[in-house]
């Protein structure tokens, strides 16, 4: 019987189609954004309503390679790049399924936000390279705006 639990020998993390093999953690996380409504005559919240869903902050660390840095292996851009950057879609495989598309997630519209690297005697170079997306599914389905949403032209 194969293991359920997810773990990271069964991972790979992909930017924009190709497996990226220089991390060692990548972390990722979702937020709604809530307001509590409170009303006069009550103590407590009558209700708690959603307003947003922030952006979709991801970081990938791992060892720096020489020749494939932030701005190969994890598309961060080069300065000079930004007015024309495009975006990229970040995805973690599950390499154990017998689903060669098994997705555990896909970050969508991404921007890689910065980098930063740690240098130290007797040890490896390590780098962590900090990613925003919009949008983030996961196996269960896609995560999307409903229908009639609004969109820039």
């Amino acid at each position: 019987m194969a293991p359920k639990v997810m773990h990271g020998a069964r991972a790979q993390l992909i930017i924009d189609g190709q497996v990226v093999g220089i991390f060692s953690s990548f972390s990722y996380g979702l937020q709604y954004d809530t307001q509590d409504v409170y009303i006069l005559g009550r103590f407590s919240a009558a209700e708690i309503v959603y307003t947003a869903q922030e952006t979709v902050n991801c970081t990938a660390s791992g060892f720096r390679i020489v020749n494939a840095g932030p701005h190969t292996g994890a598309k961060v851009p080069h300065l000079s790049e930004l007015l024309n950057h495009e975006y990229i879609t970040l995805a973690v495989f599950d390499r154990q399924s017998t689903d060669p598309n098994k997705r555990i997630a896909t970050i969508q519209d991404v921007r890689p936000t910065g980098y930063s690297t740690t240098i130290n005697a007797r040890q490896l170079e390590e780098v962590s390279v900090s990613f925003k997306g919009i949008l983030v599914s996961d196996e269960s389905g896609t995560n999307a705006e409903p229908t009639g949403s609004s969109n820039l032209p």
